[in-house]
C-alpha cells in the first residue's frame, strides 16, 4: 500500500536523552513515526531526504513510514531469482507439459527483464537456452553446466532486474508486448499470449505471497496483440452458411473467433433469443449446438412473422474437435446464466 499524504514535523531535543537526543517526528497517513539521532545535523540530514521525497511526489509506505524507493533498495530480490522459486514450488505438483509451459512463459519474461545497457549482454538466443535447459530447470540444477552457459547466467544473475520494479505499469506493459510477439517477429497465438500471460500473473502473486512487492500489479488495458475478428452483417436477407444473420433493422457487429475446422464461433444464445429465417445457423449456432432435442421449443416464422423462436434452458455440447470424438463425455452449458 503506498501513501502519499506526508506530514513533516520540525526537529525537536529531547532533555531526558543524553545519547541522541535529537528528534524527527513524521506522519503518514495518520501514522506517526520518528528517528533519533546523536547530532542535530544527522537529524537535519535525514529530515531533508524526507522532504525532497515528499516534494519530488514520491509515494510513502504507511508500514515502515519510508519513501518506497528506500524500500526497493531493501529488497534485491531479482525477477531471475524469483523465478527459480517460482518454478521450485510449482515444479512438485505439476505435470510434464505444465512444467514445460511454466518454463517457456518464464524464459520469455526473464530475458525481458534485464538491464538493457549492462555490458557483456550474450545473445538471447543463448541466454534462452541457458534459461530453458539450467537456469529454470530445477532437474538440472545439481549438474555441470557448460561454460558458454554457466556465462550467460552468471550475466543474468547482475543484469535481471528487481521484482520490485514491477510495481510500474509500464514495465508490466513491457512484459505483456513482449509475450504477443514470437522469436521471428511474427504475432503470436492468442492461446499463446494467454497461456503465458496466465503465467506471469501467477509468478507476481507468489512474489506478494512472499513479500517482495506489497500487491499484485493492476492489468494495464488490452494488449495489441491476437484477438477475435468482428463480423458485420448488412441489413437485408440472411445469407446461407453457418454462422450467418442478418437482422432486418440495422448492421449487427459480433466478437468472433475461427476454430480449427476454419468455422467462425459465435456466441451462445441466451434466454429468448430471435432467430432469422435461417434457423440455428442463421442464428450464430454452430452444427454441434443445434441439438434435435432443440426443436422442439423452436417456432418457425409464419404468418407474417419475421423471426422464429427458439425456447430452451440448456444444451450440452459433446467435448473434443468437432466431427470428432463423439463418444466422450458432454458438458452441460446454461443459456439463461
Amino acid at each position: 500500500m503506498k501513501s502519499y499524504e506526508v506530514q513533516i514535523w520540525e526537529i525537536g531535543k529531547r532533555a531526558d536523552r543524553k545519547a541522541r537526543p535529537w528528534r524527527v517526528r513524521w506522519a503518514v497517513s495518520s501514522q506517526r513515526f520518528e528517528e533519533m539521532f546523536r547530532t542535530k545535523a544527522l537529524a537535519h540530514s535525514f529530515r531533508a531526504e524526507l522532504i525532497q521525497a515528499a516534494n519530488a511526489g514520491e509515494p510513502f509506505d504507511p508500514a515502515t513510514g519510508r519513501p518506497v524507493s528506500e524500500a526497493r533498495t531493501k529488497n534485491p530480490t531479482t525477477w531471475y531469482a524469483h523465478s527459480r522459486a517460482y518454478v521450485e514450488m510449482k515444479w512438485p505438483r505439476a505435470a510434464a507439459k505444465t512444467r514445460r509451459s511454466i518454463v517457456e512463459a518464464l524464459t520469455s519474461i526473464t530475458v525481458t527483464l534485464t538491464r538493457p545497457t549492462k555490458r557483456g549482454r550474450p545473445d538471447d538466443a543463448l541466454l534462452r537456452e541457458a534459461l530453458y535447459l539450467y537456469g529454470l530447470n530445477p532437474r538440472r540444477w545439481s549438474d555441470e553446466i557448460p561454460a558458454d552457459h554457466a556465462a550467460a547466467l552468471a550475466w543474468l544473475e547482475t543484469a535481471s532486474l528487481p521484482v520490485v520494479e514491477l510495481d510500474s505499469p509500464a514495465m508490466v506493459r513491457r512484459v505483456l508486448d513482449s509475450l504477443c510477439v514470437r522469436l521471428d517477429g511474427k504475432p503470436a497465438a492468442a492461446s499463446t499470449v494467454q497461456r503465458k500471460r496466465a503465467t506471469f500473473y501467477n509468478a507476481l502473486g507468489y512474489a506478494v505471497e512472499l513479500e517482495l512487492i506489497d500487491s499484485q500489479p493492476g492489468r494495464p488495458g488490452p494488449v495489441d496483440g491476437p484477438r477475435g475478428r468482428t463480423v458485420h452483417r448488412p441489413a437485408g436477407g440472411g445469407e446461407p452458411g453457418p454462422g450467418r444473420h442478418a437482422a432486418g433493422g440495422g448492421e449487427i457487429s459480433r466478437q468472433t473467433g475461427r476454430q480449427g475446422d476454419g468455422v467462425p464461433r459465435l456466441p451462445l444464445l441466451r434466454g429468448h433469443e430471435a432467430l432469422g429465417s435461417g434457423g440455428p445457423a442463421a442464428g450464430g449456432l454452430r452444427p454441434s449446438r443445434a441439438l434435435p432435442r432443440l426443436r422442439d421449443g423452436l417456432r418457425r416464422p409464419g404468418g407474417g412473422e419475421a423471426f422464429g423462436v427458439l425456447r430452451s434452458r440448456e444444451d450440452r455440447i459433446p467435448l473434443g474437435s468437432f466431427g470428432a470424438r463423439r463418444d466422450r463425455p458432454a458438458r452441460r452449458v446454461a443459456l439463461d446464466r
